[in-house]
């Protein structure tokens, strides 16, 4: 599944720092309805791919550092390492089982490529920015 829980949290989590204000994570997670111990993992993600920093101690919290207009769906599948592959069979290293007992092209593996590429395109194409507004 493209498009999972965490992936929605990510989307919640950026949304509730797209004013650029500091916020702690029980803020986020209570303005979001996010569980805080998830949300506390995916702002770890999000600040290891530069688009939030986190101030620690008394008066810390989360703030957005990149621009939500720059960056894509793609992007925040890719950063929180989350499956983008229609199918097993795209993954580099595949070891179809087919392979082994017929010996006719498989027509289902290209169709899946050009689908994976129509929808990677579409990925690439929504901004953080459109998804949260």
């Amino acid at each position: 599944m493209l498009i999972t829980r965490e992936t929605d949290y990510a989307l919640r989590i950026l949304r509730a720092l797209q004013d650029g204000k500091l916020r702690t994570i029980q803020e986020i997670s209570e303005r979001e309805a996010t569980p805080r111990p998830f949300a506390y993992r995916i702002i770890k993600k999000l600040e290891h791919m530069g688009w939030i920093t986190i101030s620690r101690g008394a008066e810390g919290g989360c703030r957005l550092a990149a621009n939500l207009k720059n960056v894509n769906l793609y992007e925040l599948l890719e950063g929180i390492g989350a499956d983008k592959d229609v199918s097993e069979c795209l993954r580099d290293g595949y070891c179809c089982s087919r392979k082994a007992v017929c010996t006719d092209p498989c027509g289902i593996h290209p169709a899946l490529s050009e689908l994976q590429a129509i929808i990677d395109e579409e990925l690439k194409s929504r901004t953080i920015w459109s998804m949260i507004q």
